[in-house]
């Protein structure tokens, strides 16, 4: 993870968490900066424990509590990667800890990966609805629903270079649940009701326009109805996309075929002129 362009991870189900919009975001922060943490100490301990003591925060443990002391070099690591200014280490714990037994009771999710900014434009606007200061200047708007149909467009995208997104499926994931199956019969939580398809068409081309995502609509109707819609964050326009859309999947095989059969063919030819008479002398 870089420190230049700092992200948050976090399951999809982390939407379903807590009564309120500012208490699933605090929840989302705490468990995205730990578990950046924990995946840096993965890849490479020795650096992670480097990187933690030249970003200490205050009250550590003794490095003989174990698992406080494990936790504590998480939480420096991960504050660092995520460029999150953290006042109380144990707190990001906690919050950490309570969000991953809320979602090991749910059914497996999808992971989002976020930019941070956009995460802290979303608290930072939940601070203003709520009637509190934002804790940035500048800040940008994006309101709890742009916010989770943003969260559920990004699950369906995951590391592809994109992917084809439906209203269908959108449904479910806004309201935490990544599979339809798990959502069947669930009554949402409060602060992630339904959204109708008025509501996620409108919210969805918003999101378009402020250049969160691309989004392309493959129809036969000049007017873009029915199809299908692909997403995408890693193209540089929608020109891009279009191409790799435009372009088959197994493109390349398919190529790769049509040479074999050319340099089979030649092969043969080849062979028969160069074969054929000592063969026969053989026999």
């Amino acid at each position: 993870m870089a420190t230049t362009d700092p992200y948050f991870r976090f399951p999809l189900s982390a939407l379903t968490y807590g009564e309120t919009s500012l208490q699933c975001m605090g929840a989302i922060l705490d468990h995205s900066i730990l578990s950046a943490g924990v995946g840096a100490r993965t890849l490479n301990p020795k650096e992670h424990e480097a990187l933690a003591a030249a970003h200490a925060l205050p009250d550590p443990p003794r490095k003989e509590q174990g698992e406080d002391w494990k936790a504590y070099l998480d939480v420096c690591v991960g504050s660092q990667l995520t460029q999150a200014k953290v006042g109380d280490w144990q707190s990001v714990r906690s919050g950490y800890e309570r969000l991953l037994q809320h979602t090991s009771a749910l059914p497996k999710s999808a992971l989002v990966t976020i930019n941070a900014k956009w995460v802290w434009n979303a608290l930072d606007t939940a601070f203003m609805e709520a009637g509190r200061s934002p804790l940035h200047e500048n800040a940008g708007y994006l309101s709890w629903r742009e916010f989770r149909v943003l969260c559920a467009v990004l699950s369906v995208i995951g590391q592809k270079q994109y992917a084809w997104v439906s209203t269908n499926t959108l449904q479910h994931r806004v309201c935490g649940y990544t599979a339809a199956s798990a959502f069947k019969g669930k009554v949402p939580a409060a602060h992630c009701p339904r959204l109708s398809r008025w509501m996620l068409g409108a919210t969805l081309n918003r999101l378009e326009e402020l250049g969160f995502f691309l989004r392309v609509r493959v129809s036969r109707s000049p007017t873009g109805r029915g199809g299908r819609t692909a997403c995408s964050i890693r193209h540089k326009n929608r020109e891009a996309l279009v191409i790799e859309l435009r372009t088959s999947l197994f493109a390349t095989v398919a190529e790769n075929r049509k040479a074999d059969h050319q340099l089979w063919t030649q092969g043969v030819g080849t062979m028969s002129q160069r074969t054929s008479s000592s063969i026969i002398s053989t026999f």
